[in-house]
């Protein structure tokens, strides 16, 4: 939370009320993205930045740092951009009834220029089989 405090409350000078940093946080970020990497290391996209941790037990995820919107470079923006979609998409489908199909998937993968890596990941997430037709 240091960093984030560094990095992003002052950067933009916000005042957090009478909440401190983790609460503001966990406040302004309730729509993040969780991607764990096959090195149990995780990064968490929001509309704020990219916080890094890593799984350090079955229940538990150690913060390592924060890394603002505005501190990335082009590649990892890019990459941040694009996350940041799947994340929209994924909540705009979550909005919708349970009984999706994979016609109302693509619809709305397509709506934030998403294609079938979205519509397989969506599968996955919901564990279920994706077969392209």
């Amino acid at each position: 939370m240091q960093r984030y405090r560094e990095r992003y409350l002052k950067y933009y000078n916000l005042d957090t009320g009478n909440y401190n940093a983790l609460e503001y946080f966990s406040m302004k970020n309730n729509n993040t993205l969780y991607v764990r990497q096959p090195d149990n290391s995780y990064y968490f996209i929001s509309e704020q930045g990219v916080m890094i941790g890593r799984l350090v037990s079955e229940h538990m995820i150690s913060h390592r740092t924060y890394i603002g919107d505005d501190n990335l470079s082009l590649r990892k923006r890019i990459i941040l951009d694009e996350e940041y979609k799947n994340l929209c998409a994924a909540n705009a489908l979550l909005r919708l009834p349970d009984n999706l199909n994979l016609e109302t998937v693509r619809n709305v993968a397509s709506q934030y220029d998403l294609g079938d890596e979205f519509i397989q990941r969506w599968y996955t997430w919901h564990g279920m089989e994706f077969v392209q037709s």
